[in-house]
């Protein structure tokens, strides 16, 4: 998933201060790779939520088709601890045993008194309905069930360009020109969610650019024509491609706070 620098540096700030207790409490100074090893733990987490939350705001939503919302699958990206009956899970997903934590099952198929379920290993076995489980996260991970894929979920920063000159002449003399079109108008990010808005425009004005030439305007007011469609259309696409459909909340920022998110 691409997230914005600023989700990186709140992310990293936020981090910093849940932990600041104990960094400057003198009775955990021996304690510093514990700390940073809670630090992480939180950046961890915190990447999860987000995501998942993400992913449901996406479920929920006019994103799929209305009639097939319901049958869309909820990802679970963080373990649960609270212990639940077997029954209320659904087919396909993966939990625990409360007595026997060790071990790691995949819902199969479901009756009236019995849940048929498969282990890691693929034995099948029958548990009750109001067995106690605790519920897995979806993410992918190794063959013993257990170690957590180091690649199931990554997370970057991303950085966007727009270009506001899209035409360099390279031969004065001759009047060769070299020209940007699509994705070196605007990074992909923009052309996507601005339904390729920009794109094609981008081709039309450029096909005009070649259109005007033979009709003897002069190549330096085709160039001041297109130099100016362009500006025109990627503050279009730069205005579209932001979460709140307006440029005041920045590349990919979603149309709140980060606070009111967590």
């Amino acid at each position: 998933m691409e997230f914005p620098r600023e989700y990186e540096n709140w992310k990293k700030d936020l981090s910093d201060r849940l932990v600041e207790p104990l960094v400057m409490n003198p009775k955990y100074g021996s304690k510093s790779r514990a700390i940073d090893r809670l630090r992480s733990t939180f950046v961890h987490h915190i990447d999860r939520l987000w995501y998942e939350g993400c992913l449901e705001t996406i479920r929920t939503g006019d994103v799929y088709n209305p009639g097939a919302r319901k049958r869309v699958p909820r990802l679970y990206l963080i373990n649960s601890y609270t212990a639940r009956s077997l029954s209320s899970l659904p087919i396909g997903e993966s939990f625990r045993l409360v007595a026997e934590p060790q071990a790691k099952y995949e819902v199969l198929t479901k009756s009236v008194t019995q849940v048929i379920v498969r282990s890691v290993e693929g034995y099948i076995s029958k548990f009750q309905n109001d067995t106690k489980v605790l519920r897995e996260g979806n993410l992918t991970r190794g063959p013993d069930g257990n170690q957590e894929s180091k690649v199931s979920l990554a997370t970057f920063d991303v950085g966007h360009y727009v270009n506001h000159r899209t035409m360099r002449l390279s031969n004065e003399e001759k009047g060769f020109i070299f020209a940007f079109v699509g994705d070196e108008q605007a990074t992909p990010h923009f052309m996507r969610y601005s339904g390729l808005t920009g794109a094609c425009i981008n081709a039309m004005s450029f096909n005009n650019f070649i259109a005007d030439a033979s009709r003897g305007i002069s190549f330096d007011a085709r160039l001041q024509q297109y130099s100016k469609e362009t500006d025109w259309s990627n503050g279009e696409v730069v205005q579209r491609g932001t979460g709140a459909n307006y440029g005041q909340d920045g590349f990919l920022r979603p149309g709140f706070s980060y606070r009111d998110g967590v």
